[in-house]
């Protein structure tokens, strides 16, 4: 009896580890936007007449050279965004989830249109050879970098005219 207790005890503490995620994994993939205009008016604060509403927002990623429309049911945010207010800040912020789907130079794209206007959100990336640590190194907005390796800050501002 003692013998099956503790053949059932070792395997049950076998699956349980090997069911464990490796405390390595890293995913990174979210950045935070704030947009203001010329006279530093917070664009994304519902309470501003002009501003910009989550609704009139589309985010579409290139994957194999496809520009395609980021939009999953079955997600929390399912257009892989969302307008929050930074207490740190003091700004709403647009928290974008950036497109992970890298290209063979470790390059990913991602679009984020309203108002009539698409911007576009480049990114290098870093991943492990399991991809369980995966975060981006640069982020770009319009060609400008944002974001540069190293740097601790995942937030940044774009003026708007």
């Amino acid at each position: 009896m003692k013998a099956k207790m503790l053949l059932i005890t070792t395997v049950i503490l076998f699956t349980m580890s090997s069911c464990k995620k490796d405390s390595s994994d890293y995913l990174n993939v979210d950045i935070h936007i704030s947009y203001i205009d010329k006279n530093g008016i917070d664009l994304l604060n519902s309470s501003n007449p002009n501003a910009i509403k989550a609704a009139d927002i589309d985010l579409y990623y290139l994957k194999n050279g496809i520009k395609t429309r980021v939009f999953d049911p079955n997600m929390d945010t399912p257009e892989n965004f969302k307008i929050e207010y930074s207490e740190s800040q003091h700004v709403y912020l647009i928290k974008i989830f950036i497109n992970e789907y890298y290209d063979t130079n470790k390059m990913s794209e991602t679009y984020i249109e309203f108002g009539g206007r698409s911007d576009t959100i480049k990114a290098s990336w870093y991943a492990n050879e399991s991809k369980s640590n995966i975060h981006y190194l640069n982020v770009w907005y319009n060609n400008v970098l944002k974001i540069a390796e190293g740097s601790s800050i995942d937030f940044f501002e774009v003026v708007l005219d």
